[in-house]
């Protein structure tokens, strides 16, 4: 079975199914840098705590052997196992150890093997017989706790087995079946400490490349941000040039037909007058087709905020009538129902302008010319504000308003000609405004906008 498919690294990445090194030095060298930071602390215990065992087995041995075999036991001991581990913990600190820390904690652990060896072989029968134990766990230490890798840990482990089944051989009289029954038990050790030990290391390589992919993801994730980051930059600048470019040959042609206006009034012109009317009209709408476009745009690069203030909602409807009046060539009546109260709002009163304009725009649009158009404006004791445009015309489907997505275009409904960038405007408001808008369909003709304004904070 492909090891890829069974611990999920990625196919791209080659991996030495025997020895578990990644073939890209770069990938090899960053793992086992992030293996020694993650190991070192539970290494320098580890020392430490089998430092402590080992000299405490000490103690155990002067209760079971006397004589000479007990002065070489101790010897060995405490002149061999216990300076390596010392001279080990002492070096874990160093820079070297970083650099050199498997082949320095893999001699380590084979000579504490070494040692361990020699204390059976100095141990007289019958002890020496059943102490075997004790390799045991110098094996269990090399392939499992250590953090020594899984290639490492065959070399070190088997060569400490081998070093014990040759001095059982040549410096005892232990017995064939003995032998052949403690041989047994340290090879079926090292073969259970080979699988642990390789499942091991296969989990950490997972677990790191996890890890990578995550900081590659970061990176390009970081990169794409900075990257639209720039392209909104780019856009919001273009925008504003285009929108200067544009307004100033746009306000000479308006201004234009201010004076024809008054030509063609004084030499009683009929279709001068209106022909001029509809340059005027257009260029009006070019502008505010600008305005909407920036709009947007500030919004899409962050730019636009919400700052409430108080304001007078009469004073904002007459500008935004005049605007209307300017730009939109169906002529229309605007009956403004506004009480004494519901006067004074306090919310951002640019986007509260922004918004009035597009829906009254649309009431207009979609209404008949020389139609009356209603805008009710009170307030509630509890400080929420309600605003209704009423108008009475054709009206639209309320899916219109709410299935007009991101491009701008009206869905579900091919009758509708247009951008839809009045709506796209209106949803934006309504969200920073922290407002609620509803449509509603008159029983007659026509729809009725309801916007409800909560008191801002």
């Amino acid at each position: 079975m492909n090891i890829h498919t069974i611990f999920n690294i990625p196919e791209n990445i080659s991996i030495n199914k025997i020895t578990l090194s990644y073939k890209e030095k770069i990938y090899e060298n960053q793992f086992m840098s992030d293996l020694y930071e993650s190991a070192k602390l539970s290494q320098r215990v580890s020392i430490l705590l089998s430092l402590i065992l080992f000299s405490i087995f000490g103690i155990m041995d002067t209760i079971i052997f006397t004589g000479e075999e007990l002065n070489t036991i101790l010897m060995i001991r405490y002149f061999l196992g216990v300076p390596v581990m010392f001279a080990l913990l002492l070096i874990s600190f160093t820079d070297i150890y970083k650099k050199y820390w498997q082949e320095i904690l893999g001699f380590a652990i084979f000579m504490v093997g070494v040692a361990t060896v020699l204390i059976i072989i100095a141990m007289p029968h019958p002890q020496r017989d059943f102490n075997f134990p004790g390799l045991m766990l110098v094996l269990f230490y090399g392939f499992v706790v250590m953090k020594l890798r899984f290639i490492y840990s065959i070399v070190v482990c088997f060569g400490i087995v081998i070093f014990y089944m040759i001095l059982a051989l040549t410096m005892t009289d232990l017995s064939i079946e003995k032998f052949t029954n403690n041989s047994f038990f340290f090879i079926a050790a090292n073969i259970m400490g080979i699988y642990a030990s390789y499942l091991i290391e296969l989990y950490e390589r997972k677990e790191y490349f996890l890890k990578f992919s995550m900081m590659l993801e970061k990176e390009n994730v970081k990169k794409l941000l900075e990257k639209e980051q720039s392209v909104n930059l780019i856009k919001t600048r273009f925008m504003n040039v285009t929108s200067h470019v544009f307004r100033n040959p746009l306000t000479a042609i308006i201004s234009s037909t201010q004076v024809l206006k008054s030509v063609f009034e004084r030499d009683n012109n009929d279709v001068g007058k209106k022909f001029n009317l509809y340059i005027s009209h257009s260029a009006n709408e070019l502008i505010n087709l600008l305005n909407r476009v920036q709009f947007l745009t500030k919004f899409d690069s962050g730019e636009v905020s919400y700052f409430p203030n108080a304001f007078d909602a009469l004073q904002i409807l007459n500008k935004v009538e005049k605007k209307l009046e300017e730009k939109e060539e169906k002529t229309f009546i605007l009956e403004k129902q506004i009480s004494d109260y519901g006067k004074n709002l306090n919310t951002d009163v640019n986007l509260f302008e922004l918004l009035l304009l597009e829906l009254l725009s649309n009431s207009v649009k979609f209404s008949p010319d020389n139609s009356k158009i209603i805008v009710k404006i009170d307030k509630l004791q509890s400080g929420t504000s309600i605003v209704k445009i009423i108008d009475n015309g054709c009206g639209f489907d309320e899916k219109v308003f709410q299935n007009t997505d991101t491009t701008y275009n009206y869905k579900n409904d091919s009758t509708i000609t247009g951008l839809g960038l009045g709506f796209s405007i209106i949803k934006i408001c309504i969200s920073l405004l922290k407002a609620e808008l509803k449509y509603t369909k008159n029983e007659n003709s026509g729809m009725t906008a309801e916007i409800i304004i909560n008191r801002a904070n």
